[in-house]
């Protein structure tokens, strides 16, 4: 398993979701560093010092988050648990052909340490903790896990324990031209990847190894009598939308009922329920009234099933709140 692998399975996971840790960090004497800096990373010139600073940053989130609520948590206790839980995955990443990277490390801690009880979302969380290890070894030679195959620009670093034995390079995804053929249209981009995206509007076969067509360039993938299925420019307000919903420009979007691309809704406009981001942002649609509205502030009414409130959680009582805690997560803290 990679060290990608056990953060987005043993960190990520959980604090996405829930508390994150409430403290800058620690400085080398133990003690808490208020205002800690994340470019100072003499403390963590090993994995063991990360392993106790990560620790006490996480267990500070739990104590915060599970204090407000009013459930009981031992804090003297939650270091060492949660250190045991990381400590067996680090040891044996130490062990291979890798490097380990002290500023990858304090910025890991940082940005949980920036993300309080789950009220805001860092951007790129675990994309700091995933570089802890880089990978020393090249691509053609030996390696025996995951982790040890150094990472190129625009791929993907893997090692082929299957058949050669050796790391490899996968090349990154890419982004079609215009007029080039296409598979769908990505809406949304995180770096070289696809974050969200309309996949599977080409159906043909073999379309899904063509290129997807990327709205940050303002082009998506639609199709043709004569080219087939190619990039072409984001759908103006008044344009057909008929067969690609999510090819509307920004600031529009597909009205499925005359299939044209129809200028977003302004705040207190109605009728928004039925169709996908019909509201112009920072406006929702509040699916129980049927309008675009401002996003609700926490101790305000909201709809279970909708993401109208401003933390981005509406509790089991229907009032919007701040993310919480499950009771046992509380009594027995676990990254797993």
């Amino acid at each position: 398993m990679s060290l990608s692998q056990v953060v987005r399975a043993s960190i990520v996971s959980w604090l996405c979701a829930c508390a994150c840790a409430s403290h800058r960090i620690v400085d080398g004497s133990g003690g808490s560093g208020s205002g800690g800096d994340s470019n100072d990373t003499h403390t963590l010139a090993s994995p063991a010092e990360f392993i106790r600073q990560f620790a006490d940053s996480v267990c500070n989130g739990f104590n915060k988050c599970c204090g407000e609520q009013g459930f009981a948590f031992d804090a003297a206790a939650c270091p060492a648990t949660i250190a045991s839980q990381i400590t067996p995955e680090l040891t044996k990443l130490e062990m291979l052909q890798v490097d380990w990277d002290p500023d990858a490390a304090a910025r890991c801690i940082q940005d949980y340490s920036d993300a309080v009880c789950g009220e805001r979302v860092v951007a790129d969380l675990k994309r700091n903790c995933s570089l802890m290890f880089r990978g020393r070894v090249a691509a053609g030679q030996p390696c025996t896990d995951e982790a040890e195959c150094g990472a190129a620009p625009g791929g993907t670093a893997h090692c082929d324990l299957a058949a050669t034995g050796l790391c490899s390079i996968e090349a990154g995804a890419t982004r079609g031209k215009r007029s080039e053929a296409c598979n769908g249209t990505c809406t949304l981009d995180d770096g070289t990847a696809c974050a969200n995206g309309l996949y599977n509007q080409n159906t043909a076969p073999g379309a899904d190894t063509l290129p997807l067509c990327s709205k940050s360039e303002g082009l998506q993938c639609s199709p043709d009598a004569v080219l087939g299925w190619n990039c072409q420019p984001l759908l103006a307000i008044g344009d057909s939308c008929a067969n690609n919903l999510g090819g509307c420009s920004q600031g529009a979007f597909c009205n499925v009922d005359t299939s044209v691309c129809t200028a977003q809704l302004p705040l207190g406009a109605a009728s928004c329920a039925r169709f996908d981001a019909a509201c112009q942002p920072p406006a929702v649609c509040d699916y129980q009234t049927d309008e675009c509205a401002a996003l609700k502030l926490n101790g305000e009414s909201c709809d279970s099933s909708s993401t109208n409130c401003q933390s981005g959680y509406c509790n089991a009582a229907g009032v919007c709140s701040r993310p919480e805690l499950a009771a046992s997560l509380c009594a027995d803290p676990s990254l797993l």
